[in-house]
């Protein structure tokens, strides 16, 4: 049976209000796929929505369920805006005039500047890790270090004490010691940078 526009409006009005149903969980899955940015994560929701209704309209309602379409277009969508923000970074303007020469599109220059800082600020970090790294192996006992690592990693202060048979209160002195001795040593360095 073939369906005709007024039934193809009725479904997209029913995947619509499923969607309304379904927006925090859209929301969510949006927002992990930005890195938490709500704004770029609301814009995603609401183009899958839009991008669902108007394929409902033209082709009816999809085969299966309504959450995995909506879940499958938000990857889809964030997919290629980062894909066309790649590209952006690398259009030329196409061939220059006669008497001009050829320019770069803006976003080539405003990329590559960032590109450039991005790289200068990974090799100043790179540099003063090692200088820290150089500074606690002269200053402090590896099982002084140990203790720092571990802290650093994420493990609650209870958590290193168990793995180093250390009580808490001498592990937060010992994270405290080290903290406080690196940020004497570095703040010199990190000023002049």
């Amino acid at each position: 049976m073939i369906s005709t526009p007024e039934q193809y409006e009725e479904q997209a009005s029913a995947c619509l209000q499923e969607a309304v149903t379904l927006r925090p969980q859209l929301l969510r899955y949006a927002h992990k796929l930005t890195g938490g940015d709500s704004e770029e994560a609301n814009e995603l929701m609401q183009e899958a929505i839009l991008r669902l209704h108007e394929g409902v309209q033209r082709r009816g309602a999809p085969k299966g369920p309504v959450k995995l379409r909506l879940l499958a277009i938000i990857r889809n969508v964030h997919v290629d805006q980062t894909r066309a923000a790649g590209r952006q970074a690398s259009i030329l303007i196409s061939g220059p005039r006669q008497g001009e020469e050829e320019q770069e599109h803006p976003g080539v220059a405003y990329f590559g500047q960032m590109e450039v800082r991005e790289q200068e600020s990974q090799n100043t970090n790179h540099a003063l890790g090692q200088l820290a790294a150089q500074e606690m192996a002269k200053r402090f006992t590896m099982p002084e270090r140990v203790v720092f690592r571990l802290a650093s990693e994420g493990y609650s202060t209870r958590e290193v004490g168990e793995m180093v048979n250390r009580g808490r209160g001498a592990v937060v002195r010992c994270v405290a010691n080290i903290r406080q001795h690196l940020q004497q040593f570095l703040q010199p360095l990190l000023d002049t940078v």
